[in-house]
């Protein structure tokens, strides 16, 4: 393989030297997960493993087998992916938002006796519906982040 593959683990690994000790890992990683993809760069001491298992699973079967690892840092390109995940909430946040402020503002001015008279709560839905959004979308973006994060260390 001449690059990691996009969703691999990254490792530095001590002892990684030449491919001799890259094909020790390979079988010591290959046994833990026959279906992992591995990547190795032993001028780097690096190691990328795509797999399902879980980064500290990962890095005990590198330990096991006499190269001990640490992660460094997540899934590459994973960052993209949990900035658009809290960009995704932001905007979700703001359509949740608006639409239950909008709701909240439509009861609130359905019970106010005060509302019986024309135009004296013309705008309270709609101003509820702004609060809403401005409200929603710095929680939904925040939420994203940090669910994005969770998953890139998964944690």
């Amino acid at each position: 393989m001449t690059a990691p593959p996009p969703d691999a683990r990254l490792f530095a690994v001590s002892g990684l030297r030449g491919p001799a000790e890259a094909a020790a890992i390979a079988a010591a990683l290959r046994s833990f997960d026959p279906a992992a993809r591995i990547w190795t760069d032993p001028a780097q001491g690096m190691v990328a493993v795509a797999s399902t298992a879980p980064a500290k699973a990962l890095s005990a079967a590198l330990a096991n087998a006499g190269f001990p690892a640490r992660p460094t840092g997540g899934r590459r390109g994973s960052l993209g992916r949990s900035l658009l995940f809290g960009l995704l909430l932001g905007v979700g946040g703001v359509v949740a938002g608006f639409v239950l402020g909008w709701v909240v503002g439509l009861g609130l001015y359905a019970t106010n006796p005060e509302c019986s008279r024309p135009g004296s709560c013309t705008l309270m839905a709609p101003v509820f519906a702004v609060l809403g959004a401005v409200v929603g979308g710095p929680v939904g973006l925040v939420a994203g982040l940090v669910l994005g994060a969770a998953r890139r260390y998964g944690r």
